[in-house]
């Protein structure tokens, strides 16, 4: 019994439970773009030198609902690419992000991963 104690913990110290249904989307990017898949299979996709502008979301319908969203926009005020905080592969988009958008605000996403309320937090360019 106790060894099926042990290997239960050893399992979920590396495998930490994930947001649902929010890691049903998947993020995924290469060198040349970042693409997303939304649970019903839809894939959308930004070349990276056509980003013009990376943003988060958020609702006050959390806790139980999703409530932080990124936003990735190719030009135009509506995001060409949306997932909720919490997909597959959004750490790793982070640090792409902040690997290759100059001026990228670390700032921003702590305030908006600390927000309970409906607001929009530009991460990158920098707002003057």
């Amino acid at each position: 019994m106790l060894v099926a104690v042990a290997v239960c913990y050893l399992y979920a110290r590396q495998h930490p439970p994930r947001l649902m249904p929010e890691s049903l989307s998947v993020v995924t990017f290469d060198d040349s773009m970042v693409e997303v898949k939304d649970p019903a299979g839809e894939v959308r996709t930004v070349p990276w030198d056509q980003i013009t502008r990376v943003g988060i979301r958020t609702t006050d319908e959390g806790p139980f609902l999703p409530d932080v969203f990124w936003g990735i926009h190719s030009g135009g005020d509506e995001p060409t690419v949306v997932f909720p905080g919490g997909a597959s592969g959004e750490s790793e988009l982070l640090a792409e992000l902040q690997r290759r958008l100059p001026g990228f605000s670390n700032d921003e996403v702590v305030a908006a991963m600390s927000c309970t309320s409906n607001a929009y937090f530009q991460l990158w360019p920098p707002s003057s």
